[in-house]
């Protein structure tokens, strides 16, 4: 399989995955907590009314659990392999589309917010979707307010001061990075007196 064939797989893949455990620890907590009543159930009766009742309820609570079981797995065996691919496929075209070898978000994903606070230039570790491990990204920061004092960005050289230049223009700052697994730094800065003021970072697309 090609790169691109093998990406797609395993993004429907992982979107399977996330349908099964969506259903299983709910289903699971049901079986069990009906198992647990009809244990109880006997346990009453046999408290109440002796052991040959117990023994009679014990039996048909024995052919309850077990059809309850057969029932609950069946359930998840079909919807495994019926519903979750189904699921999951869906939530894929939700997701976005592909252009070649770059996939397009519909809805840019927030991956970040967070407060800059006036403290000179800082460094934040920014993790992105398992998708994007070791993909080229573009990115869309913004900041609200105070634009000509405060700034955010990914794409920074540092000068011979070791003074990274954060390219933004009116709050907002586009780039496209490769990334390193799936975690960037940010870069931050705000001059003294300003009050904190809050960063966004959305991620658009990435490229194989």
């Amino acid at each position: 399989m090609s790169p691109l064939a093998n990406r797609k797989a395993l993004m429907l893949f992982n979107n399977w995955l996330l349908s099964c455990a969506s259903v299983l620890p709910k289903t699971l907590s049901e079986l069990l907590k009906s198992i647990l009543l009809l244990a109880i159930s006997t346990w009453l009766t046999f408290l109440v009314l002796g052991i040959n009742p117990a023994l009679d309820k014990s039996q048909s609570s024995l052919i309850d659990m077990t059809s309850l079981t057969v029932v609950t797995l069946s359930y998840l065996v079909m919807h495994f392999f019926l519903l979750s691919p189904l699921m999951a496929y869906k939530q894929y075209r939700q997701l976005g589309f592909w252009d070649g070898k770059t996939f397009h978000y519909h809805k840019e994903i927030r991956v970040y917010t967070g407060v800059i606070h006036p403290s000179g230039q800082k460094l934040f570790e920014i993790s992105f979707p398992a998708e994007c491990k070791d993909m080229f990204i573009s990115t869309h920061t913004t900041i609200s307010g105070a634009h000509e004092r405060v700034k955010a960005g990914f794409t920074c050289m540092q000068n011979s001061k070791d003074h990274w230049n954060i390219p933004m223009s009116q709050g907002v700052s586009r780039s496209s990075i490769r990334l390193d697994k799936r975690k960037q730094y940010l870069v931050t800065e705000s001059m003294p007196g300003t009050i904190p003021t809050r960063v966004k970072v959305y991620l658009e697309s990435w490229t194989l």
